[in-house]
């Protein structure tokens, strides 16, 4: 019975209906102002950090910008796990990543609403951590993770959510036209070798699989 009650307190306590009011706030500020302003939003967030890490000492950005084992395992800065997927290793892994959250990103959020569109992209970045989580604490038997950065794993999630309610739609996959769910499989195919040279493919297939989980989560069908 007190169990009982305290859970009806918290449910029916303010801070839940002023939160809601908050929510509906920012998302009728987006979609008033344009039907993409948190696609935006997000990509000048990734060119913000992108300048900051030339210009603010690289030893701050390195200590809450970057995913790695010390950072956000022993040290247990959780939040590196999202800051670090603003974070890009060069001017190319930005652009790319920022073309496709462009061009996808815009349709998601006339679909899921900026709000949605933020919570599948931060979604992304935490699937992608537990991918490379899996990877290095099991595949590898505990191997200590190594530096980890990049909107990979938010963008698989954006463009794995697009995939599962178009699949058929045509996109452009290095330049040549292909359903969305062709060049998805290319992707899982070519991601299937897990750490590659700087690029972790696990990471993306994580994100991938947020992605995919997000949406039929929403759908209702599990």
């Amino acid at each position: 019975m007190i169990l009982l009650s305290f859970s009806n307190l918290v449910i029916n306590m303010p801070w839940r209906q002023n939160f809601r009011k908050f929510r509906l706030k920012i998302d009728s500020y987006f979609r008033r102002n344009s039907y993409d302003g948190m696609t935006k939003l997000l990509i000048s967030t990734n060119i913000g950090v992108f300048l900051a890490w030339q210009v603010l000492d690289p030893r701050f950005m390195y200590k809450h910008f970057i995913m790695n084992e010390i950072n956000t395992i022993r040290q247990k800065k959780y939040y590196t796990i999202f800051t670090s997927s603003f974070s890009h290793t060069s001017a190319m892994h930005l652009f790319f990543n920022m073309v496709g959250l462009w061009f996808f990103g815009r349709h998601i959020e006339m679909i899921l609403g900026p709000l949605g569109l933020l919570n599948l992209y931060l979604t992304g970045s935490l699937f992608g951590y537990l991918g490379v989580w899996w990877e290095y604490k099991r595949k590898y038997w505990g191997r200590p993770i190594p530096n980890h950065l990049g909107a990979s794993g938010a963008t698989s999630a954006i463009f794995s959510y697009f995939i599962c309610g178009n699949p058929w739609e045509p996109v452009l996959f290095f330049f040549v036209p292909m359903p969305a769910v062709v060049a998805g499989l290319i992707i899982f195919f070519l991601g299937s070798g897990g750490y590659e040279g700087r690029v972790s493919h696990v990471g993306h297939l994580g994100g991938a699989l947020g992605g995919a989980i997000f949406y039929f989560l929403r759908r209702g069908l599990f």
